[in-house]
């Protein structure tokens, strides 16, 4: 456990030194580190999500519950089999997909979280 934690404050390190997002979790009791943008930025966390994905990455980005839904963050969970090395090449991924979504793409999104209403129900 203590190996994962090391890993996952390493990352939250690394991740805060990119100087873009603003740490919410640093990984010091549980290997999760969270985070949401510092600035706004012309693209979400929902399509950095799906950018990280071209690269295998699997980084959920959610918007919070009621009375704090225009928060958008994004959740990294370090587990067992995550190394350093690893936790290096998802923050250089991190910050290429950073680069390519600002200089890419203009989506313009003012508010990356669907209203309720724009939401599709299932049950």
């Amino acid at each position: 456990m203590k190996k994962i934690l090391d890993v996952s404050q390493d990352l939250a390190e690394k991740v805060d030194r990119l100087g873009r997002f603003e740490m919410l979790n640093k990984g010091e009791r549980l290997p999760i580190i969270a985070f949401r943008q510092k600035e706004k930025a012309g693209y979400s966390l929902l399509q950095l999500s799906h950018k990280l994905r071209e690269r295998g990455w699997i980084v959920p980005a959610y918007c919070l519950p009621e009375n704090a839904e225009d928060i958008e963050i994004m959740r990294i969970v370090v587990r067992e089999n995550f190394t350093p090395d690893m936790a290096a090449i998802l923050v250089d991924d991190l910050e290429k997909a950073c680069q390519f979504l600002e200089n890419g793409t203009k989506s313009g999104t003012e508010k990356p979280c669907p209203s309720e209403k724009d939401m599709a129900h299932i049950c």
